[in-house]
């Protein structure tokens, strides 16, 4: 009842999920914890852990402790919904949709799954394991596997932590013996692994400022066992309206560990939106909830873009070189320049690809780079750059080969999106973009969309440069 601020009237809806009383798990049972979510029928959505790090009994149990089951809203007619989900946490609604989403908390320890020179086949190795397999956030789809413990995701492809393909694990499925790969369903986006994502936030629909009300929040509770912490923050993902999907990762709130030290004296666990737009969040380690309180100052935020189709080569050498992010290497590097261009991210469910660019990026010696190409309408490529209240002017080297691309630009402090419209391109080009814009004021970001639009081929996205800015 509105207002009563006292629990009554209590039921159990749904009862025999596991716990440590059962025989086979033998008085311990460290996923005990069940998360739940309501869909738009009122059907009741809970998520069942795994009892340990990658036992393949967990995927065959009654019920199977790897998965989510779906209820209606008494508890009856409990069926199976998704599994190979090892430690689903906050699950949620994308408000507006039946699209439910999930953090999820992957394995440790896992063993090197390639026979490559580093001679580390089948060894849990301390470098390796630092960062695999990526903790997840991903949609959860009616049938699907998501691998755990057959499979986990791999961030160093291409594809990085969007959308990832998957390498066998060495424990249960050593060199796909068991299961293929496309068993599994692909996750929607990796996170920094060790980070144990927990809580998650869709600000879609809240009080919050409207130049938020598009994205999700993430409470990463920390590392336990990694050589140097990860996670101790919150972290925001802006929301692509078009593939209905996650864009690049960004922090919110940090401080809860230093990085000096290593010392921690806080630990994020979920967040949640008042209805005065006031972002709380909780902390299992204090015992606290904070409260962070929005300010609102004056929207002078814009940006506005053209596309030169006729660009020529690009010369890093002259006499005021840009500094560029090149998209080049065989594989996706973690690491961004100085001037904070931030590395790509993947929009949509695709598989990135390279392949050999038309035009020429002289950096000290004259070589050719690799373009890259995201494939299938509403996919493609996300990046961010800093933003304040100065203008700026970003070069990004784009082009489109049988298709029609859309690019969209969104600030930080903005509540709406602008449209770049390729009007007069043909659907084959590659040039110059170039990005004019204003942060309404210091530590904002801008967002930079580049997608297929219509057409059967693709995007592709080379490098990316702030003018008049150097290392």
């Amino acid at each position: 009842t509105l207002g009563d601020t006292v629990g009554r009237n209590r039921e159990v809806l749904v009862s025999g999920l596991p716990d440590a009383s059962l025989p086979e798990l033998r008085g311990s049972y460290g996923h005990a914890l069940k998360n739940i979510a309501l869909d738009a029928d009122h059907r009741l959505y809970i998520s069942i852990a795994s009892s340990s790090n990658a036992w393949s009994g967990d995927a065959v149990s009654d019920p199977v402790r790897c998965a989510i089951y779906r209820y209606n809203a008494d508890g009856t007619n409990g069926t199976l919904f998704a599994r190979g989900l090892r430690n689903a946490e906050g699950l949620a609604f994308l408000p507006g949709t039946t699209d439910l989403w999930a953090t999820v908390n992957n394995r440790d320890n896992v063993p090197y799954p390639y026979q490559d020179s580093t001679g580390w086949y089948g060894q849990v190795v301390g470098q390796y394991v630092d960062n695999h397999p990526p903790d997840e956030f991903t949609r959860v789809v009616s049938g699907a596997n998501y691998g755990w413990p057959f499979a986990n995701p791999n961030p160093d492809s291409l594809n990085g932590l969007d959308y990832p393909p998957f390498d066998p694990d060495y424990d249960n499925n050593r060199d796909w013996s068991q299961f293929a790969a496309t068993t599994f369903r692909r996750v929607s986006k990796g996170i920094q692994a060790h980070s144990a994502a927990l809580g998650l936030t869709f600000w879609q629909g809240t009080a919050a400022p409207a130049a938020w009300r598009n994205g999700a929040t993430i409470a990463l509770h920390g590392s336990w066992n990694r050589s140097r912490r990860t996670g101790y923050k919150v972290v925001y993902f802006p929301w692509n309206t078009d593939s209905q999907g996650p864009l690049g990762q960004s922090d919110f709130v940090t401080g809860w560990l230093d990085e000096a030290s290593q010392g921690q004296w806080g630990r994020p666990v979920d967040t949640a939106i008042d209805l005065d737009g006031n972002i709380l969040i909780s902390d299992d380690d204090s015992g606290t909830i904070y409260r962070l309180k929005p300010t609102l100052g004056l929207d002078t935020s814009r940006a506005v873009a053209g596309v030169d189709s006729a660009a020529g080569d690009v010369d890093l050498n002259g006499g005021r070189p840009r500094d560029w992010r090149l998209w080049s290497a065989s594989r996706r590097k973690a690491d961004a320049p100085e001037n904070g261009i931030s590395d790509y991210g993947v929009i949509g469910e695709t598989t990135v690809t390279s392949e050999n660019g038309t035009r020429t990026i002289s950096v000290d010696t004259t070589k050719t780079r690799k373009r890259l190409t995201a494939s299938g309408v509403k996919n493609g490529f996300t990046f961010t750059v800093p933003a304040d209240g100065v203008s700026r002017t970003l070069k990004v080297w784009l082009g489109t080969k049988t298709a029609v691309g859309k690019l969209t630009l969104k600030l930080s402090d903005s509540a709406t999106e602008t449209v770049v419209r390729s009007k007069g391109l043909p659907s084959t080009f590659e040039g110059v973009a170039t990005i004019r814009y204003q942060a309404s004021g210091p530590g904002q970001r801008l967002t930079v969309n580049w997608t297929v639009s219509s057409g059967t081929g693709s995007v592709f996205i080379q490098a990316a440069a702030i003018a008049g800015t150097r290392k």
